[in-house]
C-alpha cells in the first residue's frame, strides 16, 4: 500500500466502524431468548455507545495535526483493524439461543 493511500485506507475504516454494529447486533439478538430480549439490548447499547464515545477520545489524543498534515493516523487503524479481528473472533463464541433450548430439551416420547 503506498504512503498515500495509506492514510485513506484507515480513515474509511474508521468511518464506517458504525456498520460492524448491525452484524454484531443481528447475532446478539439471537443469543437471549424473546422475553428477555428488550432489557438485554439495552444493556448492550449502552455500553456500546459509550465505548464509541471512548475510542473516539483516545484516537483524537492519538492523531495529531500538523501543517503537514494529520500524523499517527495508521495507528488508529491498526488498533481499529486488530480490535475488528479481536471482535470477531469472540462474536463466533456466541451461541443461537434456539439451538441451545434445543440441545437441552429432551424430545417428548
Amino acid at each position: 500500500m503506498s504512503e498515500v493511500s495509506r492514510p485513506y485506507f484507515f480513515l474509511c475504516l474508521t468511518v464506517f466502524v458504525s456498520g460492524r454494529f448491525v452484524p454484531a447486533q443481528a447475532a446478539l439478538t439471537s443469543a437471549v431468548p424473546a422475553s428477555r430480549r428488550g432489557g438485554y439490548m439495552s444493556r448492550v447499547t449502552c455500553p456500546r455507545d459509550f465505548c464509541s464515545g471512548l475510542a473516539a477520545i483516545l484516537a483524537g489524543a492519538v492523531v495529531e495535526l500538523t501543517p503537514e498534515g494529520l500524523l499517527h493516523v495508521d495507528r488508529v487503524g491498526w488498533l481499529a483493524a486488530g480490535v475488528s479481528l479481536i471482535s470477531i473472533w469472540l462474536i463466533r463464541r456466541v451461541r443461537n439461543v434456539s439451538k441451545v433450548e434445543a440441545v437441552r430439551t429432551p424430545a417428548a416420547p
